[in-house]
């Protein structure tokens, strides 16, 4: 199993994270599992993803009973831990042409 941690939302909502496999796999189901999201981390253990197998992943909000819209696709690598926080891109330095004035 593999421990998957992170920050999914910013704004801390609260909530159930919703996975379930592309194609059932030895050990894994086809059945969609529930996780609870508090203050917009999560803290759960998934199988690692067998190749061409991901993850459907889909958030709702407590007492949501709507059809789950899967809204990523997750690999999960075969290692103790795996952090899905979302990196912030780094900011672009601008670089002026030769010769001109900034």
């Amino acid at each position: 199993m593999t421990r998957v941690t992170g920050k999914l939302f910013e704004d801390g909502r609260n909530g159930t994270l919703l996975v379930k496999p592309s194609e059932p796999f030895f050990g894994c189901s086809k059945q969609e599992k529930s996780f609870p999201v508090n203050e917009g981390s999560i803290d759960i253990e998934l199988l690692p993803s067998p190749p061409g197998t991901y993850y459907f992943v889909g958030f709702k909000d407590t007492g949501d009973f709507r059809r789950t819209e899967y809204t990523l696709r997750w690999r999960v690598p075969k290692t103790e831990e795996f952090d899905i926080t979302p990196t912030k891109p780094k900011a672009k330095e601008s670089i002026s042409a030769p010769g001109s004035i900034s």
